[in-house]
């Protein structure tokens, strides 16, 4: 997992951890901050074959038939979230991050994100 930080710590990310649960002993989790969401999507392309390598080393770990969960989120100041509970109930809209990534749907109204908000990502499995 030394590598692995290595590689997100190249790759921008802040905060990298490698948590242990508590209830479920087998279950670890990697945790770490892009500044960015773009910079987050940056990372995607700048995989190298031997970061693949060590990412395939590191899911043989994984002991679930299923693959590893991955859940991006956001960090958002309070001042993002005003105004929403009154705001009516908007169809669900595709948004596009990346013009090279296949657009998400999202069903609530997201609040615009500031250049300096940053993403976090957790991965958590078995393993």
């Amino acid at each position: 997992m030394q590598d692995i930080r290595r590689i997100r710590r190249r790759d921008r990310a802040r905060r990298w951890r490698l948590l242990q649960d508590v209830a479920e002993p087998e279950r670890w989790v990697e945790r770490f901050q892009s500044p960015t969401w773009l910079d987050h999507l940056r990372q995607h392309h700048r995989v190298t074959v031997a970061d693949q390598e060590i990412e395939r080393r590191v899911l043989g770990f994984h002991a679930d038939p299923a693959p590893p969960q991955v859940r991006h989120m956001l960090e958002r100041p309070p001042s993002a979230f005003a105004g929403l509970a009154d705001a009516p109930d908007e169809p669900a809209q595709a948004i596009v991050t990346d013009p090279r990534l296949p657009p998400t749907t999202v069903a609530e109204p997201t609040p615009k994100r500031g250049p300096n908000d940053a993403a976090t990502q957790e991965a958590g499995a078995p393993v």
